[in-house]
């Protein structure tokens, strides 16, 4: 299990923290531990662009990954892609983990737009 450890390649929410390598990305997303939670409790849909996470039906975390920086004064491209294979997800420590491998290695400003 990853640590969060706060620098430039990392981020926090109301909802999930992350840090990342540059060629992946690991996203904690706590649950209360009042809740006995098991996998089937839990909804993970990675997509090559983007992800949602749903405990018990209700969506906690949704969105696209972060868009391409096309150049000064454009606009942002498309949202970057990942492999949807290689990346998993665990439940443990009341949050659930989620490794995603990026396709191309590079830094993202973020991780969901």
């Amino acid at each position: 299990m990853q640590r969060w450890e706060e620098n430039r390649f990392s981020g926090k929410t109301d909802s999930y923290w992350y840090t990342q390598k540059e060629s992946s990305i690991c996203v904690r997303i706590p649950v209360p531990s009042e809740e006995s939670l098991k996998s089937k409790d839990l909804t993970v849909n990675i997509k090559s662009q983007s992800i949602c996470v749903k405990v018990r039906d209700k969506t906690i975390v949704e969105g696209n990954f972060c868009r391409e920086f096309v150049g000064p004064g454009k606009p942002l491209g498309e949202s970057r892609k990942i492999n949807v294979i290689e990346s998993l997800w665990t439940l443990e420590d009341n949050a659930i983990v989620i490794e995603i491998e990026k396709r191309r290695a590079e830094f993202w400003p973020n991780f969901l737009d």
